[in-house]
């Protein structure tokens, strides 16, 4: 799930002020929203285990921590967990496009087989 913050107007007031800035409340909307629980993906796990898929992590992210990635990895049999050294959160950091590229790559090599 990639989510870009970027093209959120600027909102002037949110309820009880939690948030005050346009990532703060696209955050707000999505854990509101979306997850309905901090666990919930860790806790409904038999339901996309058997799914191949990939989680690029960047070492020094400090939005979503590495550890987080590493307990979906250990709960998720067929995925294949990569950690991005020098880099943060952001899809546009080069080692984390980089290696986005890298797993595209892979995914149309065993496609086209």
């Amino acid at each position: 799930i990639v989510i870009h913050t970027q093209k959120i107007p600027p909102i002037t007031s949110v309820k009880d002020n939690k948030v005050n800035s346009a990532a703060g409340i696209a955050f707000e909307l999505i854990s509101t929203s979306f997850l309905k629980d901090t666990n919930e993906i860790l806790e409904n796990m038999e339901t996309i285990k058997s799914i191949p898929g990939f989680i690029v992590q960047g070492r020094f992210d400090m939005i979503c921590p590495p550890k987080s990635a590493w307990d979906l990895a250990e709960c998720w049999e067929n995925c294949d967990l990569r950690i991005v050294d020098h880099a943060g959160h952001a899809m546009s950091e080069p080692a984390i496009s980089s290696e986005l590229v890298r797993i595209m790559d892979l995914i149309a090599e065993t496609l086209s087989d």
